[in-house]
C-alpha cells in the first residue's frame, strides 16, 4: 500500500524523527487532484485518469469541475514466438518435442 488516508506532501521532508523538522511543508489540495494531472507521490510520478462517483459529484459541487476520465492508450502485448526447432535425428520426435516444452522432459508414455 502506497498510501493511507493522509495529507500527502508536496516534497516530503525525510528527517530522523517526526516533528525534528521545523520547515512548513506544503501539502497537495483538492485543486492539485484533477484528472489528467500528474502528481508526485514519494519519488513516483503518478498520473490521476478516473475517480469515484462520489469524487466527481464532490468535485462538481465544491468546485464546479467535471471530473472526467482519460482515455488511455492500451499498448501491443510483447508477445514473440519462437519457431520449434527441426527435429535432430536423436531419439524419436516426441523426445525432441518434450525437450522444447520443458528443461527437464518426461519420456514420453508407450502405447502398450
Amino acid at each position: 500500500m502506497l498510501l493511507r488516508r493522509q495529507k500527502l506532501a508536496k516534497k516530503p521532508l525525510l528527517t530522523h524523527c517526526p516533528g525534528m523538522s521545523l520547515k512548513k511543508e506544503e501539502f497537495y489540495e483538492p485543486e492539485d487532484m484533477l484528472t489528467g494531472k500528474q502528481v508526485d507521490i514519494y519519488g513516483r510520478i503518478c498520473t490521476i485518469y478516473d475517480c469515484d462517483d462520489f469524487t466527481k459529484q464532490w468535485y462538481q459541487v465544491n468546485l464546479g469541475h467535471n471530473q472526467l476520465p482519460l482515455q488511455l492508450k492500451k499498448g501491443r502485448p510483447n508477445i514473440t514466438y519462437q519457431p520449434v526447432p527441426p527435429y535432430n535425428g536423436y531419439g524419436t520426435p516426441e523426445d525432441s518435442m518434450g525437450s522444447v516444452h520443458s528443461l527437464q522432459p518426461k519420456p514420453p508414455r508407450m502405447d502398450i
